[in-house]
C-alpha cells in the first residue's frame, strides 16, 4: 500500500531547472533507488538479482534533487535499446510527461554518442497511450511479442 499522496499541478509550480537527468552511479544508495523503482514502481517481477554494477547502464531523472525515475540504456551498434522506463507513481502525469521526454532524449543522445544508428525498446501492451506518443514522435512499430527473461546466475540448460 502506497503512503505517498498524489500531488497536484499547483504543488509543482514551474519546473524550469528543477528536472535533471543524470547517470546512475555504482553506490549503495543509487542501487537501492534503482531496485525500488524497477521492482516497486515499474512492477518488474524478478527475484535474486544482485543490482551490483548499474553504471553506465541506467539514467536517473531527478525532481529537486530527488530521484523520481529511471531508464536503462543498452549500448550496441548499429541498433541500441532503451528499456525499463520507470517513473514514481506519485508524480503528477504532466510532470511524468516532462520526465519521460527528458529521459528519452538523454538516452537517445547517449546512445548516438556511442555510435548507435537507431534505438529500439519494448512497451507493455497496457501502455497504449505511451506507444501512441512515441509513434507521434517518429517511432515505428517493428514487431510485437513478449518480453522474456532467463537468469544467467543459474545453470543455462
Amino acid at each position: 500500500m502506497r503512503t505517498e499522496e498524489h500531488k497536484t499541478p499547483a504543488h509543482y509550480g514551474s519546473l524550469t531547472g528543477r528536472v535533471k537527468v543524470r547517470l546512475a552511479k555504482d553506490t549503495d544508495e543509487d542501487r537501492e533507488i534503482l531496485k525500488s523503482l524497477v521492482i516497486g514502481d515499474g512492477g518488474f517481477r524478478a527475484t535474486g538479482l544482485l543490482w551490483e554494477s548499474i553504471s553506465p547502464y541506467w539514467l536517473f531523472v531527478e525532481l529537486d534533487g530527488e530521484v523520481s525515475g529511471c531508464v536503462q540504456v543498452c549500448f550496441s551498434k548499429p541498433l541500441a535499446r532503451v528499456e525499463f522506463l520507470c517513473i514514481k507513481e506519485s508524480i503528477y502525469h504532466r510532470v511524468k510527461a516532462i520526465m519521460v521526454r527528458d529521459l528519452l532524449v538523454a538516452a537517445c543522445a547517449t546512445l548516438k554518442t556511442f555510435g548507435a544508428e537507431a534505438v529500439m525498446g519494448s512497451i507493455p501492451f497496457e501502455l497504449k497511450n505511451y506507444k501512441k506518443m512515441l509513434k507521434n514522435h517518429g517511432c515505428v512499430v517493428v514487431n510485437a511479442g513478449n518480453l522474456i527473461m532467463k537468469s544467467l546466475t543459474e545453470e543455462l540448460y
